[in-house]
Parts: C-alpha cells; sequence; structure tokens
C-alpha cells in the first residue's frame, strides 16, 4: 500500500499536521514505543483520519524521512544558486548543512543514518541526495574559480561521497555528551577542500 497522494490544499495540510506530529513524538519517544495512536493524539486527528492517508506507522515513517531528505535538497539547491556567496562560503554551507538539520532529533537522524531499512526508495533517495551535492559542489567551485579549484574526476568524486558518509556517520553516532560537532564539520570541509583544489594551491 502507499501513502494517499493529496490533491487539496486541506489534504495537504493535513498531511503536513501528521508529519509534525510524528516529528514530535519521535522526539519524545524511543521508536518501539511510537504507534499511530500516539501520532494520531498528537496531531488531533482520528486514528481514522491518519490511517485514510496513510495505511501503516511504516509509511508516515518513510514520508517524514522523504520529506526531511527534500528539504535538506531544497537548501542546498538554494545555496548552489546564490551567487553571493564566496566558495569557502559555499564550502561551509554545505559541509555543515546535513549535520546541523538533525543535530537535535536524535532519533529522526538515527533512522537516516540507519538507511532507513524499511524502505529501499528512501535509502536510494539518500544516497542521490548526497552523490548530487556532491557533484553540484565539485562543478560549482570549478565553474567560479577555474584557476584555484580542478575538475575533480568521476572516480574521486565517488571517493569524496564515501568521506562524506564517514564523516556524517561520526556525527550522527556521537554519544559523547562533549562532542564538538564543529570538529567534524570543519573536516567535512576540509575533505571537499582536499579533493577540488589544485594540487598547487594545496
Amino acid at each position: 500500500m502507499t501513502v494517499k497522494d493529496p490533491k487539496q490544499a486541506r489534504s495537504k495540510a493535513t498531511i503536513t499536521f501528521i508529519l509534525e506530529a510524528c516529528q514530535l513524538v519521535l522526539n519524545r519517544a524511543r521508536l518501539k514505543r511510537f504507534t499511530t495512536n500516539h501520532i494520531a493524539e498528537r496531531s488531533g486527528y482520528s486514528i481514522g483520519t491518519l490511517y485514510r492517508y496513510f495505511p501503516s506507522k511504516d509509511a508516515i515513517l518513510i514520508k517524514l524521512v522523504q520529506t526531511e531528505i527534500e528539504n535538506v535538497d531544497e537548501r542546498a539547491q538554494s545555496f548552489f544558486a546564490d551567487q553571493t556567496l564566496s566558495c569557502d562560503e559555499l564550502i561551509h554551507k554545505i559541509a555543515t548543512l546535513e549535520i546541523r538539520t538533525y543535530q537535535n532529533r536524535p532519533l529522526i537522524r538515527r533512522n537516516i543514518q540507519n538507511g532507513f531499512v524499511l524502505s529501499a526508495k528512501v535509502n536510494e533517495m539518500i544516497h542521490d541526495v548526497r552523490w548530487r551535492t556532491c557533484n553540484q559542489l565539485a562543478d560549482t567551485l570549478f565553474e567560479r574559480d577555474p584557476a584555484r579549484f580542478r575538475d575533480v574526476p568521476p572516480i574521486e568524486r565517488e571517493q569524496c561521497l564515501a568521506m562524506h558518509i564517514a564523516a556524517v556517520r561520526t556525527a550522527f553516532e556521537a554519544k559523547d555528551p562533549d562532542f564538538d560537532v564543529a570538529v567534524t564539520e570543519r573536516h567535512l570541509a576540509n575533505i571537499y577542500l582536499s579533493f577540488a583544489l589544485r594540487q598547487e594551491n594545496n
């Protein structure tokens, strides 16, 4: 079964309220205690209304993660389109985007980090957004300042993506209350630079 596609403004608003309630419940309860009844109660809708749009708890979670990833992608696109950002500012924005989006929402963050085994489609979507972001960053840096940045070969872009995923995983899995996210963000920015800079600029 799939999520009912909302055609009218009221239906879209209902979907939004349900997803917001889902986030609130996730941030207050462990996943095993997360139920459709909790979501319905938090959203103010009846359980019957909830099931009109989502056939199961898993469908709500999948839709939530899809929406989160789409939002991250939209923000990344806005950074790439912003001509007022310097190359270094752009690198910083992209390096901090994914980590900061989920920093204060550990359970949502954990679902994304785990590849969201409930849906291969969502897992593929997460990978595609990360891959597109890495590619766009390499292309944008080269286009804006070819004297400083090089056209990164495809195999090195794949290596950069792998290092990006590893750095994000480090931040997502950190349990130490003294863990400094900013250190990981700087590390991620340096990863981008190490691949994009021309050798004479390293």
